[in-house]
């Protein structure tokens, strides 16, 4: 099954709620992108393979 270009929605939407998340802690707002990066990262490899 090839999703697509929903698969890339979805991997966005799924960073943009973590990044809500992290924003709401204590964590300072200049790791946002690297932790959207690592999720992103590895929701694409998890989708490859899946």
């Amino acid at each position: 099954m090839d999703l697509g270009i929903a698969s890339v929605a979805g991997i966005t939407v799924i960073c943009y709620l973590a990044a809500m998340a992290v924003k709401a802690t204590e964590v300072d707002n200049k790791w946002l992108p690297v932790i959207c990066g690592l999720i992103g990262g590895i929701l694409g490899v998890v989708g490859m393979f899946y």
